[in-house]
Formats: C-alpha cells, structure tokens, sequence
C-alpha cells in the first residue's frame, strides 16, 4: 500500500496530506507569529521566603502538598437548599439589588403560580427567609461593631456641643478581614507570596504588583533582621480612605469609608470588581455649630479623632506585626504571616490629614509650596521628632509644614512611616490634578484673555462638541505648542498606567521613578473611587433612607458573604454547566449525551456586565482575533454583496482563498491569476456580527500582563517588520469584510496619525482579509480645525 505523501511545515514539524492544508496552516498560524512574553528571571527574598507550615506552626519542605480545602459534598448547599436558590439569591441581592417589597411580590406571585400547578415549591418563603439564609452563609463573615470616641481635654461650662458629643465609629476585625482575604480560594494564582525582583534582562528590573517593588523588598529586609521571622510570609496592609456623598438633593448624606486590601494580590485582581478590597470601617464626621466649624481648635480636633479611629481598627493586626500569626492561604497552604502597614491609597485632602502636613505642602517631601517643581528632602517620623526637640511649633508649622499636635496612627505600630506609606495618584494627581485642573483650565483662561467674551464661549462649546478626544478638540483653536504640551502630558499618562514597569519605561518618562509599590495604577484612589458604589452608594439607595448606615452595614456584610461562597463552589465544581441544564439531567429529563454547548456553559459570576470592553487572562502576546463561536446567520453571496452594496464580493472573496492556500513555496500574484481559475466558494457563506480582539496594551487598566478585549475599528498588520504605525492600516469592520484607509504620516503638533478613506471608481476600496492580519480595535476621531 503507498505510504501517503506528507507535506511538513518547516516552521514547527506539523504535516499535511496537501499542500492547500499545509498553505492554509503556514498562513493561519505562520504569517504573523504571536511573539512569546518576555522571558524573566526572579530573585526571591531569602529569609521571608513564605515557607508552609501545620496549623501548629511548624515548618514542612516546599514539595509537600497543600492540604487542600474541605469542600461541601455535591449535594451540600448549605444554608442554601439548592443551586437555583443560591443563584437566585446572587442575582435578586447581588445583581438586581431588589427591595424587600419587590422579592415578597416576586415569590408571593410565584407560589400562587405554583399553587395553580399543583406544586409548593419556592427557592424562598419571602424576603425575610432570603435574608436569614444570607446571614448563614459560613463563608466570609466579618460582623460590624462599633466604638465611640469623645473629647477628653477640659470641658467648661460654656463647652461647644462638639465637645460634649460621643463619635461612633463602626469598624470590622481587621484580622479577620486579613484571614477571610488570605483563605478566598478564588485569589488562588492571582497571589505573590514572596518579595522578589524581576528582570526581563540584564540590568533591566521590572516593577508591577507590589510585591515587586523596592519597598517590600526592603521591608522585608528590615524584618527579617529577627531570626523569628524566618521562613515567614509578608503581608502588606493596603489601605485607602476617601469621603463620599451618596445625594445632594436630599441633605448632606456623607460616608467616610476606610477600605482595606492586601499588597500581595496582583493589581489586576484590586482593580477588578472582584472582593479583593473590602470597607473596614465607616468613620465619624464631626460636625459644629457655624461659629465653632473653622476654628483652630476643631479643626485639631477632627485631625485627632480621624488618626486615633484608624489606630484603634488597625489595633488587632499588632502583635502579627512583630509575632507571625499562622494563616491559610489561597493554595490551601498554611503559613507564618507577619503584617505590615503598606501604603495608603487617598486623595491630597486625605493626603494632608494622614500626613499632619500644612494644606499646599507635600506630604512626602519638604519641598516649599512655591518650589513643588523639586524634591524636597523626604519627611520621616524621626525628622519631625527632632523638629520637636528643637523649635517652637509655630516655627515647624510655617519653615517646614508640619502640624505638631497631630499624632500619626501609624505611630502606634512597628516600622510604620506615613510619609513612606503615601502614594501618588494617578486619578487625582496626574488626571484631574494635571490634566483637568490645570491644562483645561489653562486654555480656557487663554481663550478670555486673547478672544472676546462671547467668541471665547463659543470655542469652548465647540470644543465641548468635539470632546470625544480633547487633544484633537482644542487644534486650531489654541497655540501648537499649547497642543504638544497636552500631547507629552498624554504620553506620560499612558506610561503611568502601564500594569508593570521597567528601566527603560521609566527612563521614557524623563525621570526614573522611585517604584516602591510596583505600577501606580495597583495604588490608584481609582480602585477606592470604584468600590464607593458597591460599598456606600448602593446600599444607601437599597436602605430606608432613615439612620441608613445600620442597614448599609448589614447589606455589605450579605455582598460579603455570598461573594465568599461563589468561589468555594466553584471550586468544588457545583457550578459548572447552565443551572436548567443541571436540573433536567438530575431529574432524568435529559441525556448527558444530549447536551450542547448552551447546556455545558460555565455559569459566570453575576458581577459581570455586557460591556464591549472587558480585560481577561490569557498568554501576555501582542494580539490575536478569534470569531465568534457561533455565526449570527447565514445568507448568499448575492444577498450579501447587495447589502453591501459590493456586486465584485464573490470576486474579492474568491481571489482571498487563493492568496491563502496557493503554495507558499511558489508564490502568485492573485492579479495576473484569470477568474476561472480562482477556487470556487459555496453560494452561501456565514455571517459574524463580531469577532473578539485579544491584545497586549501595556499602558490600559486591563488584565495580569496588559491582555485586553474590545469590539470595533481595527488596526490591520501590512508589513510587521515596521515599527508601529508605519506597518499598518486602519479598517472598519462590515461583517468582517473590512474598509481599508490609506496611511499617512503623524500630525506634527498632536501626534495622532492622520488617515483618510482609500477611494476607487467604485467607492470605497474593499477587501477581503484574514482575521490573523488585525492587530488589534482602534477609535477614530474627526480631525477639526480649518483643514
């Protein structure tokens, strides 16, 4: 029998039987290689190196195994009775956020519906059964209580009632809440364990989670200097504190929320609205009769009640600062924590309290309020000691900005410097401080001080129409340079958000950054800002309005719980598969041979929303498209050609195939190739209202190594041996059959390269191209001005 002739790919050993299956391959897989991540060497920390443990603290070899995590059996939905009420639960409490009057509506017209079928079954009685079947859940729990604090200096008879008044403060465990963050199986992956260094080459460090950066490294340096501490795991304590206000029209409703995370959970795993951050406490918020409200006196006052409610929640994580504490961790392992106060993610006003630093001055250096353009020497707790021991408070207030009668909280605890522990900010700092505050507001003053009045209002409403892009919305209407300015600011913002950075990035930023904490955009108030709408905002809306905080508190703790459960069940695989699919074949009423791929669908968590942007996991490559796996319809070439208005589209698509599978050892130039020798087509072809687009954007908030997703315009790969643009087109997808734009150099003043549709006798040129070729989604904007 002849042996049959095998065509090999010369790139990857992969054979065919047919040289059109081994040009299909060299084209589909081939033409445009998906780079690998850059390969990195890690140097981990030697002495808290995270060592297992037994629950009796004694240390085991690296290759045991975890111990794993007791599971509920697979019929075990405890406090839940089944896998539709839990989800039930999830979608009416979490996702849909029903009042307890609508769920008693819902499951009261949901029984009489059963009653009239004949059946009593109901995954709730009503929403009083919900909400007691919540506050079972043994998973995550962490009750609030509560603590007040009050003024102890001298209280005469005449005393502002802010004096006289109690302050209460509702907090959580903060070890608890360390514990409940530590045990969540589903940060499992998502979790350094060890302070390291990374290098993707020779002398080039990377700086991403926080984990990564110098201060760890160095505070775990500073640690381990006890020999007890030895083979124990460091866990930094992110904080963050910010107030909100949850309605203006109906009174002065404001919340002080202080949250709390842990700096060894990835930056992707905060920024997702995943429980990785979670509220701690609610503070106080004195208020005083108007004469008493801007005195120096009450002032001092509110600064002394803020830093010593922090001290007191903070207070049970103490003794694990210095004596490691055995905990289990999202790999089942046990080990020796010690916890460290790491830094604090908050605003300048918050800033400025935390700091005990004078309004306008830095909260981290010395520099002069005047002079903010430079370094300052940096402040430390010792510096502000010896200011103490040597001039009056009046002269360290006005030469160095420092407010003496403010004690900080974190000196209350070992090794913890609150001018270390403050980060910068990208949100407040970089984008509404720079950005927003001081550039926009710059061209506008510009455009009074050179227009009149009335035509300087009329630029602004045209810039205001434009601003889809303000870059490209202020040309014309201000100076080049003011443009190039807004451009290098941009340019800097992107590198700031990268998820890591590295020498070179930050050589490209003009300055070296000192990383301590990793990539800025892990220590954003962004992350703060964000949970103030699960953790303030919407259990406001969801309370009676009437003393709202107690029942904030209660609606938080439930969120808490039920997001704890998920994981737990998913890793026992009890929530794999659509739930109505699960139920049929457990009531025999369908085949497992019988399922399709609606049916074995995993069930995902109700926290996500129908977004065409979305950031996922996946191997860190510059870019990959991949179609839907169904098509939206089929219809004839004919039909479609028509709709597009594109009677050549049986052509164009033929000529396509041709370039695909004609024989990469003896190229042809589909041109000069007659019509009748084109491969023919099926007469019926499947249409795709989308395709996903996976790509590596360093400089966007997506995903562990920058992966991202998006539908829309695209950026199409020509030649991928050009830097950047040069290499490429810009097309527009109609059912993926793209619009190809004719390139073109950058705009000298914005930067942004300019493009324009390519034209035919016909139209617009059209082609056919493989999904391989696009790089990645892309937005255009109008260019404006007078051109």
């Amino acid at each position: 029998m002849a042996v049959p002739r095998r065509f090999v790919c010369k790139t990857c050993n992969r054979s065919f039987l047919k040289p059109r299956g081994l040009a299909f391959h060299e084209a589909r897989t081939h033409l445009y290689p998906r780079p690998e991540p850059p390969h990195s060497t890690f140097h981990y920390h030697a002495d808290l190196n995270a060592q297992p443990c037994n629950e009796d603290r004694e240390y085991l070899p690296n290759y045991i195994q975890p111990p794993g995590r007791e599971l509920p059996g697979i019929d075990n939905w405890f406090p839940f009775d089944s896998r539709p009420s839990f989800q039930f639960a999830e979608l009416i409490f979490k996702k849909v956020q029903m009042s307890a009057g609508n769920i008693d509506e819902l499951l009261e017209i949901w029984a009489a519906h059963n009653t009239l079928s004949g059946s009593n079954n109901t995954v709730f009685k009503d929403a009083k059964d919900l909400y007691s079947t919540l506050d079972s859940i043994p998973y995550g729990d962490a009750p609030w209580s509560s603590f007040t604090v009050h003024y102890t200096g001298e209280l005469p008879p005449d005393a502002p009632s802010w004096k006289r008044a109690e302050y209460t403060v509702y907090c959580r465990d903060a070890r608890t809440i360390a514990h409940n963050i530590l045990d969540n199986p589903g940060f499992d992956g998502k979790f350094d364990y060890i302070p390291f260094e990374e290098y993707t080459g020779p002398g080039k460090r990377q700086y991403s989670n926080l984990i990564s950066g110098r201060w760890a490294h160095r505070k775990a340096t500073h640690i381990a200097q006890d020999p007890a501490t030895h083979g124990a795991m460091f866990v930094p304590v992110l904080l963050g504190a910010d107030k909100t206000t949850v309605s203006v029209a109906t009174g002065n409703n404001e919340f002080h929320p202080v949250y709390m995370s842990l700096g060894n959970l990835h930056n992707s795993v905060r920024q997702a609205h995943r429980d990785a951050i979670l509220p701690i406490a609610f503070l106080s918020i004195p208020k005083a009769a108007r004469e008493q409200d801007d005195t120096d006196e009450f002032r001092l006052f509110k600064k002394q009640l803020y830093h010593a409610s922090l001290a007191h929640i903070m207070s049970l994580l103490k003794a694990a600062m210095t004596t490691p504490e055995v905990v289990r961790c999202p790999d089942t392992h046990f080990r020796c924590a010690i916890y460290e106060l790491g830094p604090f993610l908050a605003d300048y006003p918050e800033q400025v309290l935390l700091a005990g630093v004078v309004s306008n001055w830095c909260p981290i250096c010395d520099a002069l309020p005047e002079d903010l353009g430079t370094c300052g020497e940096p402040r430390c707790q010792e510096h502000m000691h010896f200011l103490l021991e040597r001039f009056d408070p009046g002269v360290i207030w006005t030469t160095w900005g420092l407010d003496v009668n403010v004690i900080a909280f974190t000196s209350h605890f070992p090794r913890a410097d609150i001018h270390e522990l403050i980060t910068p900010d990208l949100l407040h700092q970089l984008i509404k401080g720079t950005f927003k505050d001081h550039l926009v507001t710059w061209v506008e003053h510009y455009l009074h001080a050179v227009h009149p009045t009335s035509l300087a209002e009329k630029i602004m409403d045209d810039i205001d129409r434009r601003c889809a892009v303000y870059l490209p919305a202020i040309t014309g209407h201000v100076p080049d340079e003011m443009v190039k300015c807004f451009a290098a600011l941009l340019d800097f913002c992107y590198l700031a958000r990268r998820s890591a950075h590295n020498d070179d990035t930050l050589a490209a930023m003009q300055k070296s950054l000192d990383r301590n904490f990793g990539s800025p955009n892990g220590v954003c108030t962004s992350i703060t800002e964000s949970k103030h709408i699960r953790a303030v905002k919407e259990p406001w809306r969801r309370s009676s309005r009437n003393n709202p905080l107690g029942q904030m508190l209660v609606t938080n703790q439930r969120l808490d719980k039920l997001a704890a459960m998920r994981p737990v069940l998913e890793g026992s695989g009890m929530l794999k598969g659509s739930v109505l699919a699960n139920a049929m074949l457990d009531m025999g009423l369908l085949n497992p041979q019988d399922l399709n791929e609606e049916h074995i669908r995993n069930n995902d968590s109700v926290d996500g929303d129908n977004v065409d942007v979305h950031d996922v996991d996946g191997p860190a490559v510059m870019s990959y498209v991949e179609l839907g796996k169904k098509p939206a319809y089929s219809q004839s070439l004919q039909s479609l050609a028509n709709e597009l208005n594109k009677p050549d589209l049986e052509f164009l698509i033929r000529r396509f195939v041709f370039e695909q599978l004609q024989d990469a050892a003896i190229p042809h130039d589909s041109g000069d190739i007659n019509v009748d020798d084109l491969p023919s087509v099926d007469d019926r072809v499947r249409v795709y209202r989308s395709a996903s687009a996976t790509f590596f954007a360093p400089s966007e908030l997506a995903g562990d190594r920058g992966m991202h997703r998006e539908f829309d315009t695209v950026l199409i790969s020509l030649d991928p041996e050009q830097d950047g643009m040069k290499g490429m087109v810009i097309g527009r997808v109609l059912r993926f059959l793209s619009v190809r734009y004719k390139r073109t150099r950058p705009d000298p003043v914005t930067g942004m390269w300019v493009v324009k549709p390519e034209m035919t006798a016909r139209g617009r040129s059209l082609g056919i191209i493989h999904i391989d070729s696009i790089v990645r989604a892309v937005h255009l904007i109008g260019v404006y001005g007078d051109t």
